[in-house]
């Protein structure tokens, strides 16, 4: 993308996430230049046949001109800097061409190509790579495709709807697509083969995430089920905010001093117990030079035998030079994490604690009336209450320096390296309640209500998008209840953020996951949860479904087959989206179910059908398999089974003479289960509740 003049894209204060947490401020928007947020950028595929939104930022009241293919529109940017053009709906175009924005500066974005645009949302089944999956090689033999695109968004939260992320187009070749979604890849691949247009993707995932972050504020608010969780975080956040840097820290303070409190009565019971107390080990005038010696930061399994497995007292001691600059003035004591608790004293004066803080790192102030120049001892006790104990983090970690902003000379120097130590006492007593953690900024962490919304939907929305494809799930597992409230809610949300009337989305249900239990053919758990899923389908217009039961992984929730799980998709998609007539192209559904008489007289059910295809059949050749019945005790039974008619199958059980309910596939891993349409997709699961 060419910007003819240097600027920062604007984004509000969304928080990147990598291995760990790390807040990251980014910059607010620089007013005075046209911006326009990560989507359009250079190799971006338009959304064909509807209308186009474009937006940005610039200076209040300045004139925006937007340029693209034969169409051309103007506007103003308003008060708050914002712009925003629409341009009529396009025709597809593999021909790449350049989209022109012009205000104080220019921007020309290239290679823009219009086609189909999806959205790949979910966890980490979604966001399984070409890499991870089965026989990337096969996948990058066929991924020479130059009009298949995809922007990955990285993993950011934020508390407020953030306008822009590190994000950029990716033209899909047989190197880069190893890094792809699976799924979305096989799904835009196949749209692709059948339409012949070019396809964009969004992907915008993250793995172990939860259905709530992924809504946004609004309707969280705006739901009974969610209301009062999301007005506490508000008000929590609108606190936060409200707060001067200052007021945090003497929050942060007086947690840990609240903390300290409940727990004196531990440091005491430690001290009291250790010879290192009447033995003065603390003072500058007790001789260690008999102590042996370990570089810090190391862990006491690094450090001697007799550590590896000890729950007590470390004492540790060095000796510093403090320069004549830093004498009477505060300074800033860090040692990095510890574990789990420590005492340190400066000087032979006790300056500070933490009681089981692991892994949180040590800050700690030194008095000004304590620092003087010349020689200086640090004395550190460390406590372990359980586990590895002693010191963890990097060298770098650990440092003392001026606290004042008033520039020091040295400003620093490095605690890091040769320490003295000696063992002393064994724990005593039990282990403490933990410390605080750091005082966060609410609404930040990946499971907090909104927060992926926020930082990872909000930046592309109202872009053009046909629809969205959704993996996700196994995170609320345990509550299908709240889950088939949420999900409905999800899909009604992106509706609105990306302004369509009509809004195809296709939910991968759940596959089949855990031990297989033949002792029980019907369970709770995940089933429930793929009803919850299925009820989704059903009652919403536009909303599809994709059974996975059949390609699932007893011992992996990341069942490899991303293939299969694509392909289904892209067959739903097809036929509903795009109205091409594929016989079979969804699972047969259970429609109704009627109580008649089975062989020999035995009660049973009759299952009528729908998405039969060409009719019903076995994968084995075998009878329907996977049917379970229930009587007035309500224990559920294997079943006995066979087709009727192609779309009807007769269920009984000569166990059960007087049958209440019947079920289908209704276990985490219904490895019995059989039956599919002429298609070869699997039959939904069911549980009828008479």
């Amino acid at each position: 993308m060419n910007r003819m003049n240097n600027h920062h894209p604007f984004r509000v204060r969304p928080v990147r996430l990598t291995t760990i947490l790390l807040t990251t401020a980014m910059a607010h928007p620089t007013m005075g230049e046209v911006d326009v947020p990560s989507v359009f950028s250079d190799h971006m595929v338009l959304q064909r046949d509807l209308p186009l939104p474009i937006w940005g930022t610039a200076e209040p009241g300045e004139s925006i001109s937007v340029i693209f293919g034969n169409q051309s529109r103007s506007t103003k940017a308003g008060s708050n800097g914002a712009w925003r053009i629409e341009f009529d709906p396009m025709h597809a175009s593999s021909k790449g061409r350049t989209l022109t924005i012009r205000g104080s500066n220019e921007i020309q974005i290239d290679d823009v190509l219009v086609g189909e645009v999806w959205i790949c949302g979910g966890q980490s089944n979604m966001e399984w790579t070409i890499n991870g999956s089965t026989d990337p090689a096969r996948e990058r033999a066929d991924a020479n495709r130059p009009t298949l695109r995809l922007i990955k968004a990285p993993h950011v939260t934020s508390n407020e709807e953030a306008e822009n992320i590190d994000a950029s187009w990716t033209i899909c070749t047989p190197e880069s697509v190893g890094g792809f979604t699976a799924v979305g890849f096989t799904f835009g691949r196949d749209l692709q083969d059948a339409l012949d247009v070019p396809v964009g993707l969004l992907s915008i995932n993250w793995g172990g995430t939860r259905i709530e972050p992924w809504i946004s504020s609004r309707s969280l608010l705006a739901a009974e089920l969610s209301s009062d969780r999301m007005r506490k975080m508000k008000s929590a956040i609108d606190t936060h905010h409200g707060m001067s840097e200052a007021e945090r820290f003497d929050l942060a303070q007086l947690r840990r001093n609240e903390h300290a409190r409940s727990v004196a009565g531990y440091i005491d019971r430690q001290l009291s117990a250790d010879p290192g107390v009447p033995g003065g080990w603390m003072l500058p005038r007790t001789d260690v030079s008999a102590w042996p010696t370990v570089d810090l930061p190391r862990l006491w399994k690094g450090m001697d035998k007799s550590l590896a497995t000890f729950d007590g007292a470390v004492w540790y001691r060095k000796q510093i030079e403090i320069p004549a600059d830093w004498s009477g003035r505060n300074l800033l004591m860090e040692l990095g994490p510890i574990d789990d608790s420590d005492i340190v004293w400066f000087n032979g004066a006790r300056i500070a604690s933490s009681i089981e803080a692991w892994p949180q790192p040590r800050s700690y102030r030194v008095p000004a009336a304590l620092v003087k120049e010349g020689s200086a001892t640090i004395a550190v006790m460390v406590i372990d209450s359980g586990g590895a104990g002693g010191w963890g983090g990097r060298a770098a970690d650990m440092k003392l320096g001026v606290m004042d902003r008033k520039a020091a000379n040295p400003a620093s120097i490095s605690l890091a390296g040769a320490w003295n130590w000696k063992k002393g006492a064994a724990h005593a007593g039990g282990r403490p309640s933990p410390a605080p953690g750091d005082l966060r900024e609410p609404g930040l962490q990946p499971a907090d209500y909104a927060a992926l919304y926020n930082g990872m939907i909000a930046p592309f929305a109202p872009y053009g998008v046909r629809g969205a494809i959704w993996y996700q799930g196994e995170s609320n597992a345990g509550e299908p209840r709240r889950y088939e409230s949420f999900m409905p809610m999800l899909i009604s949300d992106w509706q609105k953020t990306f302004e369509r009337s009509e809004f195809p989305f296709g939910i991968v249900q759940l596959a089949a996951f855990k031990n297989e239990r033949d002792d029980r053919p019907a369970e709770g758990d995940w089933a429930l949860l793929r009803a919850a899923q299925s009820k989704t389908a059903r009652e919403m217009p536009d909303v599809g479904i994709v059974i996975t039961t059949d390609i699932g992984d007893a011992r992996d929730i990341h069942p490899r087959n991303k293939r299969e799980v694509g392909r289904r998709l892209g067959l739903w998609a097809m036929a509903e989206a795009y109205g091409q007539p594929i016989p079979g192209h969804e699972s047969p559904t259970m429609e109704t179910i009627e109580k008649v008489a089975g062989p020999g007289g035995v009660k049973g059910f009759r299952i009528n059908f729908t998405g039969v295809g060409e009719g019903l059949r076995t994968t084995d050749g075998k009878a329907p398999n996977g049917f379970a019945i229930n009587g007035p005790d309500g224990e559920f039974r294997w079943a006995e089974a066979r087709i009727e008619d192609g779309s009807s199958i007769l269920v009984w059980s000569a166990e059960v003479r007087d049958p209440a309910d019947v079920c289908f596939a209704w276990q985490n891993n219904p490895t019995r289960a059989n039956v599919v349409n002429s298609a070869g997709l699997p039959l939904d699961p069911f549980k009828s509740n008479h």
